[in-house]
């Protein structure tokens, strides 16, 4: 039996929802993703839905297979609103070398680390601060940032509420690269209960089968974040949660980035996967 860390954001439900009731799992934590990879460094969960770049730091870490949170262009949750102007950032590169402070939300890793990619592909050195997830940042006049990125369901409602520009990051990834984007995976270490490997994916695939309901029950308590239709069409068509080819590709070519921005090491990294045989990893 095991120690779960789990998210609560919209995205995350079609994966989460029923761990409390497995018999594989202990404890069931709910907090923000890089909260989540802080208690997992430390030993204080056994398995985590976390961002993806935890995986690099640990080589004890194992990705536990078939199921992410990830996107094939638009993930319309991860933001970046700017103000207004007559060029603002565009999925070509345009305009981003008007950005010199950008405020962020740091609940998640990937998203901001993403960002932190794309500035240097389009050779833009900006100042990323951490502030509390809101559109505060842009709506003061005498605000030094010139740019806010928000993530999972703060992103959902300021794209209700705001009319200021904004910019789809996953769909900047996928112009930059044809590629899917997995912004987490569930991660353990090596030695994790087999019995948690495949309840995760048991739980996974049965709450994927049940998301239309998750999404509709979810904004009946959120209105904030959109209504049914919206909050259905994101969970069926918009975010992706199959760990396939394409996204393990997607992965290396990310980490291949990050290495090239001087973000991490230089040494080779490959993702590796629990195996649904006996716990072995591969």
């Amino acid at each position: 039996m095991s120690r779960v860390g789990a998210l609560r954001y919209l995205n995350a439900l079609p994966l989460v929802d029923g761990l409390e009731s497995h018999p594989a799992v202990t404890s069931v934590h709910y907090a923000p993703p890089s909260e989540l990879a802080a208690l997992l460094r430390a030993g204080e969960l056994d398995v985590a839905l976390v961002p993806q770049v935890e995986a690099r730091r640990d080589p004890s870490y194992r990705i536990v297979p078939e199921l992410c949170v990830s996107c094939h262009g638009a993930i319309e949750s991860i933001l970046l609103f700017s103000r207004e102007s007559e060029s603002p950032p565009t999925e070509s590169g345009e305009g981003w070398d008007s950005l010199r402070r950008i405020a962020v939300d740091a609940s998640s890793n990937s998203s901001v680390e993403l960002l932190r990619v794309l500035l240097s592909q389009f050779g833009v050195a900006a100042e990323l601060e951490a502030v509390p997830p809101s559109m505060a940042a842009l709506e003061d006049p005498e605000s030094p940032f010139d740019a806010v990125l928000l993530i999972g369901d703060a992103a959902l409602e300021a794209a209700q509420a705001s009319k200021l520009p904004r910019l789809d990051l996953g769909s900047v990834w996928f112009a930059r690269t044809g590629l899917p984007f997995v912004f987490a995976v569930w991660l353990g270490r090596d030695g994790l209960d087999p019995a948690t490997v495949e309840g995760l994916i048991e739980v996974g695939t049965s709450a994927l089968a049940r998301r239309e309901e998750l999404a509709r029950s979810f904004v009946a308590e959120h209105p904030e974040v959109g209504d049914a239709e919206l909050a259905v069409r994101y969970v069926t068509d918009v975010v992706h949660y199959s760990l396939g080819t394409d996204e393990l590709l997607a992965l290396r070519a990310f980490d291949r980035m990050r290495t090239e921005a001087g973000l991490v090491p230089s040494e080779k990294w490959m993702p590796r996967l629990f195996s649904r045989s006996a716990g072995a990893t591969r």
